[in-house]
C-alpha cells in the first residue's frame, strides 16, 4: 500500500496496552481499516514487537512500519527523542 496524505500514525510508545499480543491486535485492526477504507495508517511499535507483527501482515503493510528504539523503560508514554 502506498502511503498517501493524510496519514494516521499510531505511536505505540511503551504503554502496556500496546505491547505483545495487544500490539498485534492493534496492528491487525490498523491493517484491516487501512485496507477497508483505502487510508494510510502507519504503526510505530516497540522493537521487540516488530517480528511478531511482521509475521502476521503482508509486506505492503510493513512498508508503513516505523520503528521505535527499545529503551528498557517502564510502561508509560515514553518515546525516543532525537
Amino acid at each position: 500500500m502506498k502511503i498517501k496524505s493524510p496519514i494516521i500514525l499510531l505511536n505505540y510508545k511503551t504503554y502496556y496496552q500496546t505491547t505483545g499480543w495487544r500490539a498485534i491486535n492493534l496492528s491487525e485492526s490498523a491493517d484491516r481499516l487501512a485496507k477497508e477504507y483505502g487510508i494510510s495508517i502507519v504503526v510505530a511499535p516497540q522493537f521487540v514487537d516488530i517480528s511478531p507483527i511482521a509475521d502476521q501482515f503482508d509486506i505492503q503493510f510493513l512498508h508503513s512500519m516505523w520503528i521505535l528504539s527499545l529503551l528498557g523503560l517502564t510502561p508509560v508514554k515514553y518515546s525516543l527523542k532525537a
